[in-house]
């Protein structure tokens, strides 16, 4: 009678150890980094929507209980009002920003270097409407704002 005294694995246990080994490990590491990637990608939506709402609320306060220098009618890409002295908010193409000049101060940056605005336009609506209407990152902004007398 033969009894087998030998102990440990044969090779081609060996090599099913090492083939399921290596899929978990390769499983693993591409679902580490799908998972990082969302996570940049989640932080750069939530950043440019931060900053289009910032850009908005300004437009926004801009427009509240001033009286409308331009646009006044058809569409322009400045903004320029009157509260309590002059308030204007333009598109500047070279910076790829929007900008705010208070009281013909300097011109100040409304959206940060890390979004990138590709146009931004006022359009007057009859009666005293202004609709903003904004590209930022790709995106789609707007807001209508009716200026009461």
């Amino acid at each position: 009678m033969f009894i087998n005294t030998q102990k440990g694995f044969t090779i081609i246990e060996v090599i099913i150890y090492l083939a399921l080994f290596a899929f978990i490990i390769g499983a693993g590491v591409s679902t580490s980094y799908y998972l990082i990637d969302a996570s940049a990608k989640g932080k750069a939506e939530v950043n440019t929507i931060a900053e289009a709402e910032f850009m908005l609320r300004k437009i926004d306060w801009a427009l509240t209980g001033s009286i409308l220098n331009s646009p006044t009618s058809g569409s322009d890409n400045l903004l320029s009002v009157n509260k309590n002295g002059l308030v204007e908010i333009r598109w500047n193409e070279n910076a790829s920003s929007t900008q705010i000049s208070i009281a013909n101060g300097p011109w100040e940056r409304l959206t940060s270097e890390r979004v990138m605005v590709t146009g931004l336009e006022f359009i007057f609506i009859s009666p005293d409407g202004i609709t903003a209407s904004s590209t930022i990152d790709g995106k789609h902004f707007e807001i209508t704002k009716y200026l009461r007398k």
